[in-house]
């Protein structure tokens, strides 16, 4: 590296942003909280409005560094392409002269500053880092031009993985579009064509020949384990409603692991096919298992298990339609946290096509599903890859022109 790299304090390299506002002025803005920020991957779960929020905030820029001082080992870092106000326990962060904003957010990003940034933390039970701390960190610094292409490099991962979240995003759209035309709009269904009689029903006018039944009808009903997780590799992993995001699908890679492993799980052991329903607080969040994997379910989901995977399929889209939505919301009880229990979940009514149609349905989407899953695999692996060549290429272990070559022989 010779004289052309040099060691800095993040203090020279960083400033802390020290804007607030309350919501009431930012109204129409959108709003960023601990909460929105996904754990550990660099990326945002959701965004909140201004207008639901109150007592202080800050306000961010677009490309401004967010850090969540709360909690800092959770990794909690993003950098928002958009302008708007976030939680005063994120810090807002902007580089100075001579620093690149993008290097700058993946120093901030790395495993070493995030443990430092822990390790100098206040409290105990909710740890918070001290800017000033921080600010003695030190980092050998490349010049510009380097800490442009190192963040360049990085920065073609997590495109990717973004583009790869957006398409999943699409495939699920079509996925439900593709239930609502056939089970909804009873538009023709190939392979049949247009229906021709029709029948009455509990849900209005339906074609001849499929039946209402109830949910409780087509699945059997199971509660979870009741456990802790932890983030060490003790047991099988342990799925949460936290762990189900408004994405469909299941993410293992962040899912924690069971705390106990000296007892049979295996009445709680996940299979494919499995379909998992929250029954508190957030009616119609819903999952299928489509993977292979050595996992329980904890005690707030109830696992609906069906006899064959096309109404495996079936059951889950339903679950995530209109139709059942509003029916979740209309029986959901309890004043403090409201919630439901197996019994209620699966009294909903639902229609039940003739067998050949719910697998005619299952070939349509499982190309899309099978795409999504593809998707999803391929971004835990560029995210690993992501950060196992951050700290390398902060350090200069390893060389831009070395990783270019190999992040463009992975993208």
């Amino acid at each position: 590296m010779g004289d052309r790299w040099k060691e800095m304090k993040f203090c020279d390299c960083a400033e802390l942003v020290r804007e607030t506002c309350q919501p009431e002025e930012s109204f129409g803005k959108p709003y960023i909280g601990l909460e929105n920020i996904e754990q550990g991957t660099l990326r945002l779960n959701s965004v909140g409005i201004a207008e639901d929020v109150t007592s202080t905030k800050s306000n961010f820029k677009n490309g401004d560094i967010l850090f969540g001082k709360l909690r800092p080992y959770f990794r909690k870092v993003v950098r928002p392409k958009f302008e708007g106000i976030c939680s005063t326990d994120i810090w807002v962060v902007r580089a100075k002269d001579g620093i690149d904003q993008g290097f700058l957010f993946y120093w901030m990003a790395s495993t070493e500053f995030v443990d430092i940034a822990n390790q100098g933390s206040e409290g105990t039970k909710m740890p918070r880092a001290k800017w000033d701390f921080v600010a003695k960190i030190k980092q050998t610094i490349p010049p510009l031009p380097e800490q442009k292409a190192i963040a360049s490099i990085l920065g073609t991962l997590d495109d990717k993985i973004e583009l790869n979240r957006k398409m999943n995003e699409t495939l699920e759209a079509m996925a439900r579009a593709i239930f609502k035309s056939l089970f909804v709009d009873f538009e023709p269904i190939p392979g049949f064509g247009p229906h021709k009689e029709w029948q009455d029903s509990p849900l209005g006018k339906i074609p001849k020949g499929w039946r209402v039944e109830k949910v409780s009808d087509i699945c059997t009903t199971q509660y979870g384990y009741t456990a802790s997780a932890s983030e060490e590799p003790i047991g099988p992993h342990f799925l949460r409603i936290t762990d189900m995001n408004k994405e469909p699908w299941i993410d293992w890679q962040k899912v924690p692991y069971c705390s106990i492993n000296d007892k049979d799980l295996s009445k709680y052991t996940l299979q494919v096919g499995d379909v998992l329903v929250s029954r508190m607080a957030d009616p119609g969040k819903a999952a299928i298992v489509e993977d292979n994997v050595n996992a329980v379910f904890a005690s707030y989901l109830v696992r609906l298990k069906t006899r064959d995977l096309a109404t495996a399929y079936y059951l889950f889209y339903f679950l995530r339609s209109n139709r059942y939505l509003d029916y979740a919301n209309g029986v959901m009880d309890g004043t403090v946290q409201a919630g439901m229990n197996a019994k209620v979940i699966t009294a909903a009514n639902m229609l039940l096509p003739p067998d050949n149609i719910i697998i005619n349905f299952l070939d349509a989407i499982r190309p899309l599903r099978k795409k999504t899953t593809d998707n999803l695999k391929q971004s835990l692996t560029l995210a690993s890859i992501r950060d196992a060549l951050l700290p390398k290429l902060l350090s200069g272990e390893i060389r831009v022109k070395d990783a270019e070559r190999f992040v463009e022989e992975t993208v």
